[in-house]
C-alpha cells in the first residue's frame, strides 16, 4: 500500500511539471499526426508503414507476471515514453514493473520479399512478440540505438497482433543488482543535472517490405584532397550470389555527376567532377545518390569534407576543417523537452533549436550523452552544424572508474559503443567522438585507452576526444577526490599512442584550457552555465522555484543586462585562449533542462534569453580571429620585461643590502623596478625598509634596538646613522663588493632620486604608512605616475585610486602551499579561483598590474608549477584580457634561469625576485632572442 502511495505521489509532482510547460510544437502534437516522416533519410525506400500513434498500454508487477496480460489499462501515444506528457500517460514506471504494448498491423505477405519491423528506440530492455511468439532468439538490450527484426516468419496475410514488453532499470541498484546500462542523465531521482527518467518506446516504431537481397547499411569515406569517395555497401539476405554487382550514381540538379559498380563488403570509390563543393556550417553542400543490388534500391547522401588536426602558421595545433584552422564555437546540447523528455516533438522543433544555435552564430553542438534520431543528423547536415557525438554514459559517478562493477560492464559499454558508431557512420556532421564523460562509467586508465584506440582505429574519417572534463591519463586531468582535488597527468613520450586527438578541459564559469601541445588539441568540452531564470518559463512551480540553479551561479546574472555582459566577458576572455591555441569550446547550453536553467532558451522554447545579433558577433570575432591565424599578443623583445619586471625586498639574497638607496639606483639601471615597504618610524619619518626589526637588515647594533618595533618604538634619529649595508659581507663572506655606509633611506629621497627619469618605478606596500602619506609624498616629488601601491588586498586598492585618482597599483596574489603534492597544489589552484572570482565581482577596476606567487620544482614530471600551470595560464590570460600585465615571483626556483623561461612560455609579462642577478641574466638573453 505505502508503495503504491509514494508511487502516486511522484506521479503526480510529474505531472504537475509537466502539465505547466509545453512547447509550441507539442500543443498541436496528435495520436494522428505524431512523427510521421520517414525516419531514416540517409537512406531512403520505399514501401514503408509507420506505426507511431495509439497503442494499448498497462503496467504489470515483474514479481507476478504470469504471461501477456489480458487486460489493458488505457491508450499510449508512440513514439513518446510513458513519463512524458506527449503520451497521454503521464507515469512513472518503476524499476521492479513491466511496461506492455500492444496494437493490430496489418501485412501482406509476398514471395521474394521480407518484412522488416524497426525500433528506433526502446528503453531499455525489448521482448517483441507477433502473437503468442517472441520474434528474436533473446530480448534486445540498450536504450540508446536502433534495431530490427525480420518478421517475416511470424506473420500472416492481414491483421497480426504486435506486443512488447519493457524493463528498465533505469540504473536502480536495488532493482538491477550491478548491472549498468547506458541510461546517460536519466535517474530514479531526479536532482541537479540527473533528469526525468525516460522508459519504453521513445522513438518510431515502423515497417518496411524489402527485397530477399537489400542493403542493411553503407560506409562512405570522402577525400577531398583526391577528389573521390568511398563507399562500402553492407548487403543482407541470403548468401550472396556469384558475380553479384551493384551500382551507384552520384547525383547533382537531377544528372549523374559520377557512378561506379561496387560488390557487397568491398570499397568502391568513385571519382568527383572537378570544382566539387565542400561541406562546411558555412556552405553545407551535400550530394544525393542512389545505390541499386538486385531487386532493391536506396537513396541517400554524402558530403566532400574533412575534419582533421595540424598546425597553424604559428605552429599551434589546432582543428581543421577542409585543411584550415577552424575554431569550433558550439553549445552542449542535451536535447531535452519539457513535453516529451528524450523524444522532440516534432521535426519542426529540432530545426527550431539547430537553427537559434545558427542564428546565435554557433557552428558546432556537442551531443550530449544522448543519440538523437535520424532526421535530427539530416538537419544538421543541410542546415549546417558540426556535431560533436557523445556516447551515452553508464551512470553519473565521477569516480566509477574505481568500481568493480563498472569494469564487469565494459564487454557490454563496448558492444554498444560500436553499434553508436555504425548507426550514425553515414551522418557527414559528425566530425569527432565523444567515448566518456567526466569520469562516467569510465573503467580505469588501461581500459580506457583501449576504447579510445579502438575508436580511433574503428573510424578513421573521424577525431576522437579524450576523455571528457577528467579521467584522462595521457596529458589531461584525474580527479582524487572531486573536482576540487585534480590531479594534471603527463603526456606519453614521444613515439608512443596516445589514443585521442583532443585533450578536454571543463571548468565553469570559465573558461580555461590545457596548455597547447604537440600531441592533442586543447579543448574546452564544458564551460559557461550563466543561469537565468526566466518567470513563467520554470519546470518547477515558482512556491519551488529555489531549487532552479546554474553551472556558473545566477546572482549575477538574473537580468537579461546581467546575463549579457557576464557571456560577453567569458567572450573577451575566451577570445585570448582561442589566439593561445584553444581549439573550441562548449558553452553549457542550447536549453533549460528541467531545474537546470543555464540555457540560451527556456525549456520549453519560448523565450531566447540573449540577443542573438550580440552573440553571434562575438562569435564570429573569434572563429575568424582563428581563420585568419592571429596569435596572443606576445612579449616583443624582452624590453617590455625590463620594464615590468621588479626586484623583491630591494636588493635581495646576498647581491645588494635589502632597501637602500644606492640598491634601488642599481636596480633601475639595470633596467629594472623594485618592491619596498613603507614605514614610519615613530616620530613620522617615512622611510623605505622591508623588516619590521633591524635585525634582520642591520648589524653591529645594539640587541636592544634591534628587537625593537621600527614604527613604534623607534625613531628616526636613533636608526638614521644605521649602517644597512654592512651586514651582508657577515652573512656572505665570499662577497667582493663593499656595501658599508649604506643607509635607510627615506620616502622622499627616494621618490626624490626617481625623479626625471620615467623608467625608475616604485612599488610601494604601505606597511603602516598610510596610503595618504605615501600619495601626499608622490605628488610632492612628481613622481605619482611611476609609484605602484601594492599589496593582496583589491579593496586597499581601491582606496588608494581614491586617493590618488589614476594612480598605479600592483595587486599581488599568493598561496603559500608547503610541499608540491596533490593536496597542496590542489588546494592553490582552488585559492587563485577563488580570488579570480572575487576580482570579477569588482570588474577588475584599477588594477595596473598583478604580481602572482609560484612555486617552481623541476623535479615534478607532470606539471613544475604550484599553482599548475594550466591555472597559471587561465590567470594570466584573463588578466590580459583586461589590458593588465602580470609578473611572477617564484619563491621556489627564483635562483633557476629555467624558472624564468617557464614563465615566459606561460605569458607572462615580467618577472619579481629575491635573485636580482638571474632575472637580469635572463632578461638579457630574452632580449638577443636566445630564449631557452
Amino acid at each position: 500500500m505505502m508503495r503504491l502511495v509514494c508511487a502516486l505521489a511522484a506521479a503526480t509532482a510529474l505531472l504537475e511539471s509537466i502539465a505547466a510547460m509545453m512547447t509550441p510544437w507539442g500543443e498541436k502534437v496528435t495520436s494522428e499526426n505524431c512523427w510521421r516522416e520517414y525516419p531514416r533519410p540517409q537512406m531512403v525506400r520505399g514501401g514503408w508503414t509507420c506505426l507511431n500513434g495509439d497503442w494499448d498500454y498497462t503496467v504489470t508487477s515483474i514479481t507476478n507476471t504470469p504471461g501477456r496480460p489480458s487486460s489493458w489499462e488505457g491508450k499510449i501515444r508512440v513514439p513518446f515514453a510513458i513519463e512524458s506528457a506527449l503520451s497521454g500517460v503521464g507515469r512513472l514506471l518503476e524499476p521492479d514493473e513491466f511496461l506492455w504494448y500492444t496494437r493490430k498491423i496489418d501485412v501482406r505477405r509476398e514471395p521474394g520479399r521480407r518484412t522488416l519491423l524497426h525500433f528506433d528506440g526502446v528503453d531499455f530492455r525489448a521482448m517483441v512478440f507477433i502473437g503468442h511468439d517472441e520474434v528474436s532468439p533473446e530480448p534486445h538490450e540498450g536504450g540508446q540505438i536502433p534495431f530490427t527484426y525480420d518478421i517475416t516468419d511470424f506473420v500472416k496475410d492481414g491483421q497480426n497482433e504486435l506486443t512488447v514488453c519493457v524493463w528498465d532499470p533505469t540504473g536502480d541498484r536495488k532493482a538491477s543488482g550491478d548491472f549498468y546500462n547506458s541510461r546517460g542523465k536519466q535517474d530514479v531521482k531526479p536532482h541537479g543535472c540527473f533528469y526525468t527518467r525516460v522508459s519504453g518506446i521513445w522513438q518510431t516504431v515502423w515497417m518496411e517490405t524489402v527485397p530477399d537481397r537489400h542493403i542493411v547499411r553503407y560506409d562512405v569515406t570522402p577525400d577531398i584532397d583526391k577528389g573521390s569517395a568511398t563507399f562500402t555497401f553492407t548487403v543482407g539476405g541470403p548468401s550472396r550470389r556469384d558475380g553479384e554487382r551493384g551500382r551507384i550514381a552520384v547525383v547533382e540538379g537531377g544528372k549523374t555527376i559520377a557512378e561506379g559498380e561496387f560488390r557487397p563488403g568491398e570499397p568502391c570509390t568513385v571519382s568527383m567532377p572537378s570544382g566539387f563543393g565542400l561541406w562546411s556550417p558555412e556552405s553545407p553542400k551535400l550530394y544525393d545518390f542512389t545505390a541499386k543490388i538486385g531487386d532493391d534500391e536506396v537513396r541517400g547522401y554524402f558530403a566532400m569534407r574533412k575534419f582533421s588536426k595540424g598546425k597553424d602558421a604559428a605552429g599551434r595545433l589546432r582543428f581543421f576543417l577542409n585543411n584550415k584552422p577552424y575554431y569550433v564555437m558550439g553549445t552542449l546540447d542535451q536535447g531535452w523537452w519539457p513535453d516529451g523528455l528524450l523524444t522532440p516533438p516534432s521535426e519542426e522543433a529540432m530545426a527550431f533549436d539547430i537553427q537559434t544555435l545558427k542564428s546565435c552564430g554557433f557552428n558546432t553542438m556537442r551531443k550530449h550523452i544522448k543519440v538523437e534520431p535520424l532526421r535530427y543528423y539530416a538537419l544538421c547536415d543541410r542546415m549546417g552544424l558540426l556535431v560533436l557525438q557523445d556516447m551515452p554514459c553508464a551512470n553519473g559517478n565521477w569516480d566509477g572508474h574505481l568500481r568493480p562493477e563498472v569494469t564487469a560492464a565494459y564487454g557490454f559499454y563496448r558492444h554498444e559503443l560500436r553499434q553508436m558508431i555504425d548507426h550514425l557512420r553515414a551522418v557527414p556532421s559528425i566530425v569527432m567522438w565523444i567515448p566518456y564523460n567526466e569520469g562516467w562509467g569510465q573503467p580505469g586508465e588501461f581500459l580506457t585507452h583501449s576504447t579510445l584506440d579502438f575508436v580511433r582505429r574503428y573510424d578513421r574519417t573521424r577525431l576522437v576526444n579524450g576523455p571528457s572534463g577528467c579521467n584522462d591519463w595521457e596529458g589531461g586531468e584525474v580527479l582524487m577526490k572531486g573536482w576540487k582535488d585534480r590531479r594534471l597527468t603527463a603526456h606519453k613520450p614521444a613515439g608512443e599512442c596516445e589514443a585521442a586527438d583532443a585533450v578536454d578541459y571543463h571548468l565553469y564559469r570559465g573558461p580555461g584550457m590545457f596548455r597547447p601541445n604537440d600531441r592533442r588539441v586543447s579543448f574546452l568540452g564544458e564551460f559557461g552555465g550563466l543561469g537565468h531564470p526566466v518567470e513563467g518559463h520554470l519546470w518547477k512551480m515558482p512556491k519551488e522555484g529555489k531549487g532552479n540553479w546554474g553551472y556558473g551561479g545566477i546572482d549575477d546574472t538574473k537580468t537579461r543586462e546581467g546575463l549579457e555582459k557576464a557571456y560577453l566577458s567569458l567572450m573577451d576572455r575566451l577570445a585570448v585562449f582561442a589566439k593561445d591555441g584553444l581549439g573550441g569550446s562548449i558553452y553549457t547550453q542550447t536549453t533549460d533542462v528541467e531545474i537546470e536553467i543555464n540555457g540560451l532558451l527556456t525549456y520549453d522554447r519560448k523565450v531566447l534569453k540573449f540577443n542573438p545579433d550580440v552573440l553571434r558577433a562575438a562569435h564570429e570575432k573569434i572563429i575568424a580571429s582563428v581563420a585568419s591565424g592571429e596569435t596572443a599578443k606576445a612579449q616583443l623583445d624582452g624590453s617590455n620585461l625590463l620594464y615590468l619586471s621588479h626586484v623583491h625586498r630591494g636588493g635581495g639574497k646576498f647581491e645588494r643590502p635589502d632597501n637602500t638607496l644606492e640598491t634601488f639606483k642599481w636596480c633601475w639601471e639595470n633596467g629594472s623596478a623594485l618592491e619596498c615597504d613603507c614605514r614610519r618610524t615613530k616620530d613620522g619619518v617615512g622611510i623605505m625598509l622591508h623588516d619590521k626589526k633591524l635585525k634582520r637588515t642591520a648589524r653591529g647594533i645594539s640587541a636592544e634596538l634591534a628587537d625593537k618595533d621600527v614604527s613604534k618604538e623607534v625613531s628616526w634619529d636613533e636608526i638614521k646613522d644605521v649602517d644597512v649595508g654592512s651586514y651582508l659581507k657577515e652573512l656572505n663572506p665570499a662577497a667582493t663588493d663593499d656595501f658599508s655606509g649604506n643607509r635607510i633611506p627615506t620616502i622622499e629621497a627616494t621618490f626624490a632620486a626617481m625623479k626625471g627619469h620615467p623608467t625608475y618605478l616604485c612599488m610601494v606596500d604601505e606597511k603602516g604608512a598610510g596610503p595618504e602619506y605615501i600619495a601626499k609624498k608622490a605628488i610632492e616629488a612628481g613622481v605619482q605616475d611611476q609609484v605602484y601601491y601594492t599589496g593582496p588586498s583589491h579593496d586597499k586598492i581601491f582606496e588608494w585610486n581614491k586617493i590618488l585618482p589614476g594612480g598605479k597599483s600592483l595587486l599581488w596574489i599568493g598561496a603559500w602551499p608547503k610541499n608540491h603534492d596533490v593536496k597542496e597544489r590542489a588546494k592553490a589552484d582552488r585559492y587563485f579561483r577563488a580570488e579570480m572570482d572575487k576580482l570579477r565581482a569588482r570588474d577588475f577596476k584599477y588594477i595596473s598590474c598583478v604580481s602572482i606567487h609560484t612555486y617552481y620544482d623541476p623535479s615534478d614530471p607532470v606539471d613544475p608549477f604550484v599553482p599548475s600551470s594550466h591555472v597559471l595560464k587561465e590567470v594570466v590570460n584573463e588578466f590580459h584580457v583586461h589590458g593588465i600585465p602580470v609578473c611572477s615571483i617564484p619563491f621556489q626556483g627564483g635562483e633557476k634561469e629555467e624558472t624564468y623561461f617557464k614563465l615566459y612560455e606561460l605569458g607572462f609579462d615580467g618577472f619579481s625576485t629575491d635573485y636580482p642577478s638571474v632575472m637580469f641574466s635572463v632578461i638579457g638573453k630574452l632580449k638577443k632572442g636566445k630564449a631557452k
